[in-house]
This record gives C-alpha cells, sequence and structure tokens, in this order.
C-alpha cells in the first residue's frame, strides 16, 4: 500500500466531450485533498488507441519528477460511482477495472473476458459479482499501479488484426491487458462496481431493460 498522498496520474482520452456527471466526479475526488494529481487529457486523437499512446509518453515524461503510485483511465464517455476510486486503492491490486458495458448487435455485455481456446470468452455470468480475476478488462474505467505503465514497451496500445480483410480484430485494451498479464501483471475486473457507458442512452440502462425483458 502506499504511505501517505497517493500521486495519481489521470489518463483522460477525449474527442472534446467529456460527459458532464464524469466531470462533476472527478471534480470531487481532485478537490477531497486525498491524492495529488496530474491531469492529462488528449484531445482529438483518432482512433483511440493513438490517444493512449500519447498519453503513455507523457506519464513516461512527468513520471521522472512526479513518480506516481497510479495511473487512472477514465475515458470521456464512462462514468464512474463515487466511491469506485478510493475502493479500488484498497484492493491494493496490479489493475482493476470497473465493469463496463459495451454494445454488439446481441445486446450489452460487460467487457470481462477469459482467454479459451479460440480467443476470448466473456466471464460467466455467475461470476458477475465482487473483484474477478481476468485476462481481458477495460481501460474505459480502469486503475493501475504506476509501475504497470512504466514496464510497457511504446507503442503498446494497438488494433490487433485477426482477418485478412482487416474488419476483425482485438481492440488496444485486449492488446494491452495480454501484455500486462505477460509481464506477470494481474488483472482483476470489480463486478460490484458498474460504471455507465454513455452512447445514445446508458448500457447499464439497456442491460436492465433487456434482462428485465427476458424474465418475462
Amino acid at each position: 500500500m502506499v504511505e501517505g498522498k497517493p500521486k495519481i496520474f489521470l489518463a483522460l482520452p477525449t474527442l472534446g466531450y467529456t460527459h458532464t456527471v464524469l466531470w462533476i466526479t472527478l471534480m470531487q475526488w481532485i478537490v477531497s485533498g486525498k491524492y495529488t494529481w496530474q491531469v492529462a487529457p488528449k484531445l482529438h486523437y483518432t482512433p483511440h488507441h493513438r490517444a493512449r499512446n500519447a498519453l503513455h509518453k507523457e506519464f513516461m515524461h512527468q513520471d521522472q519528477d512526479m513518480h506516481f503510485d497510479y495511473v487512472l483511465w477514465c475515458d470521456a464517455d464512462t462514468i464512474p460511482p463515487e466511491d469506485a476510486l478510493e475502493k479500488f486503492i484498497s484492493y491494493d491490486k496490479d489493475i482493476v477495472c470497473g465493469a463496463v458495458h459495451t454494445f454488439r448487435p446481441f445486446g450489452p455485455f460487460f467487457v470481462a473476458w477469459n482467454r479459451v481456446d479460440k480467443g476470448f470468452r466473456v466471464v460467466d455470468p455467475k461470476d458477475w459479482h465482487g473483484l474477478q480475476p481476468v485476462d481481458v478488462g477495460t481501460l474505459s474505467f480502469c486503475l493501475m499501479k504506476a509501475d504497470v505503465l512504466r514496464k510497457m514497451p511504446p507503442g503498446c496500445f494497438f488494433w490487433q488484426e485477426t482477418d485478412e480483410w482487416g474488419t476483425e480484430g482485438h481492440s488496444e485494451d485486449t492488446v494491452f491487458f495480454t501484455q500486462a498479464k505477460e509481464l506477470g501483471f494481474e488483472v482483476y475486473v470489480d463486478f460490484d462496481t458498474p460504471c455507465d457507458h454513455m452512447k445514445e442512452v446508458g448500457m447499464l440502462h439497456v442491460a436492465e431493460l433487456l434482462g428485465k425483458a427476458a424474465q418475462k
């Protein structure tokens, strides 16, 4: 555990709009006086992995003087609960991710995957509770010890194509967590920390409605 006031590098990739509720939550954490912050927004970087690589580069530069304890990744469209940061720090794990939905044609699902023979599979619904070890989580809301990012190579965020047309592949999140696991770091998803992922509507709301419909 960190002694004294934790020093946190806030990695915030955004295309220019950051959800108001996320800003309110971040401001509450920043003005609480519990932490020392370096806030690093990256504007208008596309595709998304370029923003993450730019933030990695800035972290390595700032870390020479700051000697950070943690890196907090927050995507501009993701809203964590108010107690998420303090809770994640208390776990004292290498990497902890929030429970964040993404969406595919078959519906919303958690970005929490384990490796199987032919790729990855979403964590079994019976394990959607508490802190669970996974092979892949999400950088949409993720707290990691600073040593994780220190040990990652430059350009560690990228889209990995898995078909000849370049239309299918693994996101930079999957690539990153795979590399982190190979370096010996543990990855967890806290299913008791649901974060809303704001599209045209919140993914939490969509998941709740589909869950209710399935029960009828």
